[in-house]
């Protein structure tokens, strides 16, 4: 039962506002380049939050080291780890950095420089390689040791408005998440996945089936990958065939965080607020991580979730928390937060560490990025 409390907060605060706007991240084909959110519920997210984060008495952890580096001139919308103490980040700024997270080390880092717009997507097949993908329609391999850039591909603006996910699918195979433009008039946008060779350049397939911005993927298992969606779904397809093998429901919004657990679990967060518990294999959902007291994960929406170790996910949301839940009990065991700052992204780190990209909540158009690292 949600706490009649939240309601009566949702109403007062609703009548304070004359022009709501509920952000949007993809969801529009005309404006898939827009990422920074208006600031609807803005305050409503940070009450609720907050409000749960006490019902739930769950003492905010004071104890755990807390780093930050950068920034970045705008928010960091994806982070990668690419090893122990090395991290890859991905931001508006149409740049995108490679950190040494280690605390005793001064080392500058790497800002990689050759989009035109905003980088969205990362992708690394080994520690020395890194792949960028932007909303300018174009993909950036790197020298992920030195920095330099190695090739830039991809399709003219006019053909695409950008790529928002990539996953690696094979020795030099790598999907991506793209919204195709019309070729016609008044034709409708697609929304693909398209799979390319980054050695070579080349395209090699396209996979249609959704309906909505595809903001996530995930190479499950060998031959198979997943991908969520704005349409709600979660599709499941066969690499080797290239086809479509099913897709999974459930979600009430745009879903834009995925990861497995293992072969056969994904785990899924959405605009809706919750996280959802999925058997591939059955396609069917196994159940929802939930506050106490609410049907939802979160009080904003969920733009990440990551493994953790076993047993263990990480989700990162508007509400500017993170939290750890047990895949198991399907309830919160841990969360941290960055006061001031939405968490768009995170990822698990070597000997105990966790990472955010965080987007400062500031005046639109000046929110500086940071990632945040938290030693457990």
């Amino acid at each position: 039962m949600i706490n009649p409390f939240l309601n009566s907060l949702d109403t007062r605060i609703d009548s304070m506002l004359e022009s709501p706007m509920e952000e949007d991240v993809f969801e529009s084909a005309a404006d898939q380049r827009t990422l920074e959110e208006e600031d609807y519920h803005t305050l409503i997210d940070s009450v609720h939050a907050l409000f749960i984060h006490q019902m739930e008495n769950i003492e905010e952890d004071t104890s755990p080291k807390e780093y930050c580096f950068g920034p970045h001139a705008r928010g960091v919308w994806r982070i990668l780890p690419m090893g122990p103490y090395r991290i890859a980040s991905a931001s508006y700024d149409h740049q995108a950095g490679i950190w040494n997270v280690d605390p005793s080390n001064k080392e500058a880092p790497l800002i990689l420089s050759a989009h035109r717009g905003e980088v969205l997507s990362l992708a690394s097949p080994d520690s020395a390689t890194l792949i960028t993908g932007s909303s300018d329609g174009s993909m950036c391999l790197w020298n992920a040791q030195t920095g330099k850039l190695v090739s830039h591909f991809g399709e003219p603006k006019k053909r695409t408005t950008g790529f928002y996910s990539l996953a690696l699918i094979g020795q030099a195979t790598i999907a991506t998440g793209a919204c195709q433009k019309p070729r016609k008039v008044r034709k409708e946008w697609k929304h693909v996945i398209k799979v390319w060779n980054f050695h070579t350049c080349r395209q090699l397939c396209v996979l249609e089936g959704h309906a909505g911005g595809i903001a996530a993927l995930n190479a499950f298992q060998p031959g198979f990958l997943a991908s969520a969606s704005a349409d709600k779904a979660i599709s499941i397809w066969n690499t080797t065939s290239y086809r479509l093998i099913h897709s999974l429901f459930g979600h009430k919004e745009y879903i834009y965080a995925l990861t497995s657990l293992d072969s056969n679990c994904l785990v899924t967060g959405s605009k809706d607020r919750t996280i959802r518990l999925w058997d591939v294999s059955q396609g069917t959902e196994v159940g929802q991580f939930r506050m106490l007291n609410s049907m939802e994960a979160h009080a904003s929406t969920i733009y990440d979730v990551a493994k953790f170790q076993e047993h263990l996910v990480l989700s990162a949301s508007r509400d500017g928390y993170v939290k750890i839940w047990d895949s198991r009990t399907l309830k919160s065991v841990r969360t941290f937060s960055r006061e001031g700052s939405f968490i768009y992204s995170v990822a698990p780190l070597a000997e105990n560490r966790i990472a955010a990209g965080t987007c400062e909540n500031g005046k639109k158009g000046q929110e500086k990025g940071e990632i945040i690292v938290w030693e457990l």
